[in-house]
C-alpha cells in the first residue's frame, strides 16, 4: 500500500476512530490525543501490518488500547486534581469529609469478600437481611454474623487511623 493510499484510508477512518475514543475517554480533546497517538503508533509499526488481514480492525484495536491506557494514566492525575480542588476551594469540613469517605471506602474494600458483599448489600444498597440471605444463599443468622464481623472490623480499622473520628467528635 502506498503512502498516499494509507493516508487516504486513515483520513477516512479518523472520524470513526475519534468517535470510538470519545466514547471511551468521555472527552473530545482527550480522544483527539488518543487517536493521534494511535495513528502515530500504527505508522511507526507499518512493517508489521502484513500479519493483519484488516487495517481498519488494527486501527480500532490500537485506538481502543490507547484509550484504555490513557484512562489508566489519567486516573491518578484526576485524583490529585480533585484533592487539590478540594483543598484549594473547599472548607476544611468538606476536605475532612472527602478524606473520611476515602478512608471508609478503603476500609470496606479491605474486608473479606463475603463480608464486603453483605455489608454493601445491607448498608449501601439498603437490602433487608432476608433478601441478602436469598441472594447469598446463606441463613439470616449467617448474614447477621457477617454483618457484625464486618462492622467490628471496620470500626477497629477506622478508629486505629489517627485522622479518623466519627462525625461530630472531632476537636477543633
Amino acid at each position: 500500500m502506498s503512502y498516499d493510499q494509507l493516508t487516504h484510508l486513515l483520513g477516512t477512518l479518523r472520524p470513526q476512530l475519534l468517535s470510538q475514543a470519545t466514547h471511551i475517554t468521555g472527552d473530545r480533546d482527550d480522544a483527539e490525543d488518543v487517536v493521534q497517538e494511535a495513528l502515530l503508533r500504527i505508522l511507526v509499526h507499518r512493517a508489521e501490518w502484513e500479519h493483519y488481514s484488516s487495517l481498519e480492525a488494527l486501527c480500532r484495536t490500537v485506538v481502543h488500547h490507547q484509550a484504555i491506557d490513557f484512562l489508566r494514566r489519567a486516573r491518578p492525575r484526576a485524583e490529585i486534581e480533585e484533592a487539590d480542588r478540594l483543598s484549594a476551594s473547599s472548607t476544611e469540613d468538606e476536605v475532612e469529609q472527602y478524606e473520611t469517605q476515602a478512608l471508609l471506602t478503603s476500609a470496606i474494600e479491605s474486608l473479606p469478600t463475603k463480608q464486603r458483599l453483605i455489608f454493601r448489600l445491607k448498608e449501601v444498597e439498603g437490602y433487608e437481611v432476608e433478601e441478602i440471605a436469598q441472594i447469598a444463599g446463606l441463613s439470616s443468622e449467617a448474614i447477621y454474623n457477617n454483618l457484625s464481623r464486618a462492622r467490628s472490623t471496620l470500626r477497629s480499622r477506622l478508629l486505629m487511623h489517627k485522622d479518623f473520628a466519627p462525625y461530630g467528635t472531632r476537636h477543633k
